[in-house]
């Protein structure tokens, strides 16, 4: 391999307790090269707008839309579900729910919107099984929650950083756990450390310039950038949103332009320090996704935004963004996105509207489902991409056990640029992916 190639990096997609779903491609296309990226429509028709996507242990993405929207496009016997019991039935309303993937691979998610506020559902990932709902599984109504206990946090923090009387709130920080356990929390221009056991916040982090809006409804995204395996640093990106105003100034017809900049700092520093960045374009309720080799996929956008791009966090200040190819498809607001085990792109979602809608609307209600491949997928780097010999597909790992791991490619590789990413795939839903982490390994 080339000395101006970046670090190889084979990539395994797993569970929060290390057990083994997929070994994936390798991903060490130069980081001066942009490759042939591009598109393809999937399906043109699924049925239901993709508000929620989650990718599950037998590799497939289970699409779930709110229940109380009115109806959707899906055929069913005489128009109703629970015709059959096996149908796959929600009961109550998962508006804007939280969600995992738990160690032995069921899928469950917790809270929603009305009669779902305090449910909790159940479901396991295989052809015949449907949801188990508990619907008072819940102490109190939840709202995008977030924190592992049943405790009401009294958070004057969020009301410090809210816009109640101008309705232009706070709603949906964006939260992290930190390597000490703690809390990060990040709301509008500022961000805090919280105790979540003692309820009380232990630092307060330098405040982002300005008084630009990056929570709904002036939604940005963020992300827990790549870790490293000694887990001795973490670094948050926080990218897109809007003024302050611009959401009362859209309700009167007049638009104001998105927000182009992104904040970045490493928050395990003693006295962290914030890092503006400007991103190639404005945009807002933007996704952020993790690739194989530790970039940010950005992609999706509330505004007429088709570009995406891609952000290299290991490259010098200003030269971290790169612009991929467009879509022809404007995926909007209540957009999903997520990175699939052979390193493509499942998007689908996006629907402006109340209720299913398309006709006499500027954007209708959208029921397509398109597949973005990223740089690695171009032809001329198809010698860098390995295939796994062992561990098998659905390989278990203990903590601590030695993991071998075999893959033949038909280039010649320097070993120092050998790397291993583990990702745990998210619940991706209104601009934010849940659970989303992606740890770098080095080999002995």
């Amino acid at each position: 391999m080339s000395q101006s190639h970046p670090p190889t990096a084979v990539i395994i997609m797993f569970l929060s307790t290390l057990v083994f779903w997929q070994l994936l491609l390798l991903d060490a296309y130069p980081a001066a090269t942009v490759g042939n990226n591009h598109w393809e429509l999937l399906l043109p028709n699924i049925g239901s707008t993709a508000m929620h996507m989650q990718l599950l242990q037998n590799d497939r993405a289970i699409i779930f839309d709110r229940t109380h929207f009115g109806q959707s496009n899906l055929s069913l016997p005489n128009g109703k579900c629970k015709h059959d019991p096996k149908e796959r039935v929600l009961k109550t309303d998962i508006w804007c729910a939280s969600g995992t993937v738990m160690p032995d691979g069921q899928f469950v998610q917790t809270r929603g919107f009305n009669d779902g506020e305090r449910s909790v559902r159940v479901f396991k990932p295989c052809l015949t099984c449907n949801w188990e709902e508990i619907e008072n599984g819940l102490a109190a109504q939840r709202c995008a929650s977030s924190v592992p206990k049943t405790n009401i946090y009294l958070f004057p923090f969020l009301a410090e950083t809210s816009d109640l009387e101008k309705q232009e709130n706070n709603l949906y920080p964006f939260v992290f756990l930190n390597l000490d356990g703690h809390f990060f929390v990040s709301t509008n221009n500022r961000t805090v450390l919280l105790d979540y056991n003692s309820n009380k916040i232990v630092k307060r982090f330098p405040e982002r310039p300005g008084s630009d809006r990056r929570s709904y409804p002036s939604t940005g995204s963020a992300v827990l950038l790549c870790l490293k395996s000694d887990f001795v640093e973490a670094k948050i990106l926080v990218c897109d949103g809007a003024p302050k105003g611009s959401f009362l100034q859209a309700q009167k017809g007049t638009f104001v332009q998105a927000l182009d900049t992104c904040a970045r700092m490493k928050i395990t520093d003693p006295n962290p320090k914030l890092i503006m960045e400007k991103m190639p374009g404005p945009r807002v309720m933007g996704d952020m996704k993790f690739l194989p080799n530790g970039h940010v996929l950005i992609i999706n956008c509330r505004d007429l935004v088709l570009t995406l791009m891609i952000y290299q966090p290991n490259k010098r200040l200003r030269s971290r963004f790169m612009t991929l190819n467009a879509t022809t498809i404007p995926w909007m607001y209540h957009s999903s996105v997520n990175l699939l085990k052979n390193g493509q792109i499942l998007v689908g979602g996006s629907n402006p509207n109340v209720g299913y809608v398309f006709q006499k609307v500027l954007f209708p209600t959208e029921l397509r489902l398109e597949a973005f491949y990223p740089p690695y997928f171009d032809t001329k780097f198809s010698t860098l991409q390995p295939k796994i010999m062992s561990p098998a597909f659905h390989s278990s790992l203990m903590y601590s056990q030695k993991l071998v791991l075999q893959f033949v490619v038909t280039s010649t590789l320097a070993r120092n640029m050998l790397s291993v990413t583990i990702v745990v795939p998210s619940l991706s839903t209104h601009s934010f992916s849940q659970n989303q982490r992606l740890i770098l390994l080095k080999p002995p």
